[in-house]
């Protein structure tokens, strides 16, 4: 199976995401990927490599859903109602640099057959490089294109483009193939030293440093049972030689660069998030790990999401800045906002010792997925993600919160429709503060939205 599967996938979710016979199976001697998010990771002077057993169950982001490690060659992804073109697009993840160009990831299903990955970039006007850009990975066998790009970043140093992803080069083979490209920004690949293979490991993310030296979080399957590595290279795509941190592995939680804030490049300093389950109730687990000199653990914070008719609560993102660690998830405990039943988003914030400064709940419908928080680096806090609604309608949304907890209600209150596991998978903002929010559509097409700094909507751009 390529990525990661889970028979101990929550069927609610499971009908959610991959209706239509989809599944999301994993092997009973690997637990799935945790959710450990490495929100800030610098390397201190390090010039090692965390590398780590994972002993409970958790996720990317909730099971099922297509831009976790979830990927099966053997799904048969749904084909949305309208669908004009026998294809579901779906992006993976987002970045954006200096001047305004996004650039977006993601895999197409053919339904019934394969899947490719593809990375995209548009103009700041949402005009599409097609000259350029617009590659595809097909890289799985006897030349089909079970491949998938799960992660695209940007080097703030030289506005190299680095695309990550996963491919089964062999049909039905158990054996599946990590790989990182390095892009100029205008679409030249570099292949000295870079279009990187891996056999036999899974990627989870990748990000780029202040200094150009980039992270890779993978599954490493050359290990027995699997382990959660963190790998590094030299922006000339050298690899540091491996190595467990400082003896000290045991804080080091399998981890997911999901989310790298520039703010906090500099502060030598690793959040990890990660699911796990205290007393059966599925439990949020924040660390804050000092890489200043030797790594130590700073802290530990738990929140409970709680677990209802067999369902529970995940986290999804998380980012920090200026010393402030903010978290997204969703929860099924007992609120004014809404049933046991019926999850909510929840938006919280730690300050760098450990305070919960607030928590947010948000009744968004009836399977919500808080996808992105991203800061647009002036204190104010941006929540996306998409939702299930049987009644309204499956949609998007884009929320905005001040960094005290305030809700902006009147410019940053969005919806949009779209199918529940595509209709907001990333959202980024610019330097001057615009934010694009990238999904896909009802008829299973791509979409790029983007909103000015005081919410006004100033183009929505789709492709197949």
């Amino acid at each position: 199976m390529l990525f990661e599967n889970s028979k101990k996938t929550i069927l609610v979710l499971s009908i959610l995401f991959l209706a239509g016979g989809a599944s999301c199976k994993q092997s009973s001697e690997d637990n799935s990927m945790m959710t450990a998010v490495l929100t800030a990771i610098s390397e201190g002077n390090l010039g090692v490599v965390a590398s780590v057993k994972e002993p409970v169950v958790a996720h990317t982001v909730a099971p099922g859903s297509i831009d976790s490690t979830d990927f099966d060659p053997n799904a048969d992804v749904p084909l949305p109602v309208g669908d004009d073109d026998g294809m579901v697009t779906i992006p993976t993840s987002a970045s954006v640099d200096a001047t305004g160009n996004v650039y977006i990831s993601g895999v197409t299903y053919l339904a019934g057959q394969d899947y490719k990955g593809w990375i995209k970039k548009f103009a700041p006007n949402g005009t599409e490089d097609i000259t350029n850009w617009n590659k595809e990975f097909t890289m799985g066998h006897n030349g089909g294109i079970y491949t998938a790009a799960q992660r695209v970043a940007i080097s703030p140093t030289d506005g190299a483009i680095y695309v990550g992803g996963t491919t089964q080069p062999v049909f039905n083979s158990s054996q599946n193939h990590f790989w990182i490209k390095k892009f100029s920004s205008n679409g030249v690949e570099s292949t000295v030293n870079w279009n990187k293979d891996f056999a036999n490991m899974i990627l989870n993310d990748i990000t780029v440093e202040s200094d150009g030296t980039i992270f890779a979080t993978v599954k490493n399957y050359n290990v027995i049972g699997g382990e959660s590595q963190v790998l590094k290279f030299f922006s000339d795509g050298t690899e540091m030689a491996q190595n467990a941190w400082d003896g000290i592995s045991d804080i080091f939680l399998p981890v997911s660069t999901r989310r790298t804030n520039v703010a906090s490049k500099n502060e030598k300093i690793f959040y990890l998030i990660d699911n796990t389950m205290v007393s059966g109730v599925a439990t949020a687990r924040v660390k804050k790990v000092d890489m200043n000199g030797a790594a130590s653990l700073s802290w530990e914070r738990q929140f409970s999401m709680g677990y209802q008719g067999g369902a529970q609560g995940w986290v999804y993102d998380a980012f920090s800045i200026n010393g402030n660690l903010y978290i997204s998830s969703t929860t099924y405990l007992s609120h004014a906002v809404g049933t046991p039943q019926k999850p909510r988003v929840v938006v919280k914030k730690y300050t760098s010792t450990g305070t919960e400064s607030w928590t947010q709940e948000l009744n968004l419908g009836s399977l919500p997925a808080p996808t992105s928080i991203l800061s647009n680096g002036n204190n104010e806090i941006f929540v996306s993600g998409y939702a299930a609604d049987p009644i309204a309608g499956d949609k998007g949304w884009l929320k905005k919160f001040s960094d005290v907890g305030v809700e902006n209600t009147a410019n940053w209150d969005k919806t949009f429709t779209g199918n529940a596991y595509t209709a907001a998978k990333s959202t980024v903002v610019d330097s001057n503060g615009n934010v694009y929010v990238i999904g896909g559509t009802l008829d299973g097409d791509g979409s790029i939205k983007k909103f000015s700094n005081t919410g006004t909507e100033i183009f929505t751009q789709t492709w197949d």
